[in-house]
């Protein structure tokens, strides 16, 4: 299975449930959320912008993925909404290794990905909303909310995410920046059941951990 062929599968709406391990500072936390993810040609004008402002020759991108999420995470009140695109850049020579691209919205940190939670803020996953934990400094910037302060943002150029799929069709995401590192792997145990872990480290040291179980919505 190569990328292509694993975001194909991931199209359609999913019910996802996910239990996070805050390991330094919060309790467990567990959420779930609607997701639909939506297959984007590679002359889709959402892939060929990211490609531009990633400046990478959109020829190199065959497609993109573009990601829905509505969520709630259990004891928190506030929904957890919005969306991304995704695009994968495959490596000419290896398909089964690649870049991925991603729109940056305001979210304060991304895991490729997962991620695309909590303690006061909610954190956006590459494959939907998911909690979050805020990110370090130094791989943040300020932008400023509608008539309110700035928030912090994560800067694109700061974080290098790539992916490889393995022998076993497990997808893994690694996001990396000069503090963070975030895991994420994806894997199909059938056709309309997908599973999900993440690992996230600060400063080397593991500061979330999680897993998440998907169901694929409308099959009958």
């Amino acid at each position: 299975m190569d990328i292509k062929e694993f975001f194909e599968q991931s199209a359609g709406r999913w019910f996802s449930q996910r239990t996070s391990n805050h390991i330094t500072s919060q309790p467990i936390k567990n959420g779930k959320s609607n997701i639909t993810m939506e297959m984007l040609s590679g002359d889709a004008p959402e892939v060929i912008k990211l490609c531009k402002q990633y400046q990478i020759e959109p020829g190199m991108a065959i497609f993109g993925l573009k990601v829905i999420w509505d969520g709630t995470v259990v004891g928190e009140q506030k929904k957890q909404t919005g969306s991304t695109v995704v695009v994968a850049v495959p490596n000419p020579e290896n398909p089964e290794i690649g870049k991925l691209l991603r729109t940056n919205g305001d979210v304060e940190e991304t895991s490729f990905l997962d991620a695309i939670a909590s303690g006061g803020n909610q954190r956006q996953s590459l494959m939907g909303g998911t909690p979050k934990t805020a990110l370090p400094p130094q791989d943040r910037t300020g932008s400023r909310s509608w008539g309110g302060p700035p928030r912090p943002r994560y800067l694109a150029a700061s974080l290098k995410c790539r992916y490889s799929i393995g022998q076993d069709d497990v997808l893994t995401m690694i996001t990396e920046g000069k503090t963070l590192y975030a895991e994420e792997r994806f894997w199909f145990a059938s056709p309309n059941f997908r599973l999900r872990t993440n690992v996230l480290q600060q400063g080397g040291q593991l500061t979330m951990a999680s897993l998440a179980t998907e169901i694929r919505l409308g099959v009958t």
